[in-house]
């Protein structure tokens, strides 16, 4: 297929009314489509419609953006837990608690005298941070046509996830040899460095519709004048294919969020190791994170591209569900498994083997979620991750919050089941939408549902 078919072949709807369903349909040929789409390193000129679509442009170009994006959504995650080895010396410098030594993560925060300060402009950098995440994820879905987002999304959260694996390294060498203050320092310069590389080279994305009124109609101006509502993203929990889909990530990241809190005490006291050795063993899950995270995003690419093979060249978004049932599977395997090993005091290399494969499984779920929410929503796609990342932070502090307690009521071993146990609530919910998601989007799409 020359690259003019190619490009021929896929047809980008703007109306944000519409689901991807148009663009998820192509010839029956569409895995060479999405194959050379994925391999062929750049597109010349002469064979593309409309130089204007960033799903048109160069593939130099849209790696370049995707490279950019991951490496922003790296500084979120790292400014939280490079913060990790020091929490120590600045509850002593501030003479404080350690719970508000742990609410710290910027330039003025370098300056601060006051743990009070240091809390505040850590809630302004959080806000700042948490936007790569949600505009991130619209950037790709301006960018890169459906069939080929899976790995796309697969390779943006790397950055997220490299971010808790070294942080805690850096953060514990500077520390040692520098002092604490000189993080916040570290920190301001890879903000400050991204911000410039940003705003000097990464272009707009967003190609405005077509059928755009006359603008010298005010009438249909006004009518089509849209006002900012910072709110409008909580709308879309109405929608069950929306709202279901929450439920699960809700519970896993509840999961994870539990054990990073309990990892620490639990392999201090069985293993009675020191404070460096349980940083590293967050390397396994890091890893895992990172291996899924890539791995995953190639195999729900897959999965989306033989289900429309198998139902004559027609897809919908729901048809990329169905690559996370084995990940499902070891998911909780893996997390039970963890629990009982600790429980069980057994070899210090199980539980952390544990840890890998559940970090490996959880993120290919993840990957292939979080793309659904995209190509289920167009439009919305950055709304749609703006409020997957709300419930999940929800759910996250709410369960680092109650683990101690929560651990020593039932136990480490009980805990992680009574989680999963939890966690089949969400599978099932994915269940319905992967068989009823397209029915409910279309009944949407109709206006029957407004």
């Amino acid at each position: 297929m020359d690259n003019t078919n190619i490009r021929s072949s896929i047809s980008t709807n703007n109306d944000e009314s519409n689901t991807n369903d148009n663009e998820l349909t192509s010839r029956k040929d569409d895995k060479k489509l999405a194959d050379q789409l994925s391999v062929n390193s750049e597109i010349s000129k002469e064979t593309i419609e409309d130089p204007n679509d960033p799903k048109c442009w160069p593939r130099k170009k849209k790696n370049f953006i995707l490279f950019i994006t991951s490496l922003a959504g790296m500084v979120a995650p790292l400014s939280s837990t490079i913060f990790y080895p020091s929490i120590i010396i600045i509850e002593n410098d501030f003479k404080t608690s350690g719970v508000l030594a742990n609410g710290i993560r910027t330039v003025i925060c370098g300056l601060s005298n006051s743990i009070w300060l240091l809390l505040a402009m850590r809630l302004v950098q959080a806000c700042g941070a948490s936007a790569v995440l949600s505009i991130g994820a619209g950037t790709i879905s301006d960018v890169f046509h459906s069939l080929e987002r899976g790995r796309a999304y697969g390779i943006f959260y790397l950055g997220p996830l490299v971010g808790p694996v070294i942080g805690p390294v850096i953060g514990g060498y500077v520390t040692d040899y520098l002092g604490w203050r000189w993080i916040l320092w570290i920190l301001a310069v890879i903000g400050g460095l991204i911000l410039i590389l940003i705003f000097f080279t990464f272009p707009e994305t967003y190609l405005p519709p077509t059928n755009l009124p006359n603008p010298n109609n005010t009438t249909s101006n006004s009518q089509r004048r849209k006002r900012f509502d910072p709110t409008s993203p909580l709308r879309l929990l109405k929608y069950p294919n929306m709202s279901l889909v929450i439920v699960y990530i809700s519970i896993t990241f509840a999961v994870i969020y539990l054990q990073n809190t309990l990892v620490g005490p639990s392999f201090a006291n069985i293993y009675h190791v020191s404070a460096s050795t349980v940083g590293l063993i967050f390397l396994a899950p890091g890893t895992g994170y990172m291996i899924g995270s890539v791995i995953g995003g190639k195999w729900s690419d897959y999965v989306l591209i033989e289900a429309k093979k198998r139902n004559n060249g027609v897809g919908y978004p729901e048809m990329r569900l169905h690559s996370v049932w084995i990940g499902c599977f070891f998911i909780s395997v893996s997390y039970i498994c963890y629990g009982w090993f600790l429980e069980a005091r057994l070899h210090i290399a199980l539980p952390i083997i544990a840890m890998f494969t559940g970090g490996f499984s959880l993120v290919t779920v993840y990957n292939s979620v979080s793309t659904y929410l995209v190509d289920a929503f167009p439009g919305r796609s950055a709304s749609a991750i703006a409020i997957n990342n709300l419930t999940r932070s929800l759910a996250a502090a709410l369960f680092t919050f109650v683990s101690v307690p929560f651990e020593k009521a039932v136990g480490i071993g009980s805990i992680y089941t009574i989680m999963i146990c939890i966690s089949f609530i969400g599978v099932f919910c994915l269940f319905v939408v992967s068989y009823k998601g397209k029915y409910w989007r279309e009944k949407i799409n109709s206006g029957i549902d407004e």
